[in-house]
């Protein structure tokens, strides 16, 4: 599944469009995919706008539903923190994390 998200040559950037609870449309830039206890998870963040402001990186399961891949928020705070800490380790020479 998770390749399908990754097809891209690495210097393209992936967008994935949103939308927001409130119905508004958002893009988010896909930077990462990894595996963690049998389950894939992406790695998202709002496009870079050139500011110098540090990125909130979101992370969400991917699972398939009916056939469909879908982008799931993850609800468990354990099973998040233990995501994000997979994801610092694979990233931590691309990006600088502030704890």
């Amino acid at each position: 599944m998770k390749d399908e998200f990754l097809k891209n040559d690495a210097e393209e950037t992936k967008i994935i469009p949103f939308e927001d609870e409130n119905g508004n449309k958002i893009e988010l830039e896909l930077i990462d995919a990894f595996e963690m206890d049998s389950k894939e998870y992406v790695a998202l963040v709002e496009p870079d706008d050139g500011s110098d402001d540090d990125a909130d990186v979101i992370l969400m399961r991917l699972e398939s539903v009916d056939g469909e891949d879908m982008l799931v928020a993850i609800e468990d705070d354990d099973e998040l923190d233990r995501a994000f800490d997979v994801f610092k380790d694979r990233m931590s020479e691309e990006f600088d994390f502030v704890d």
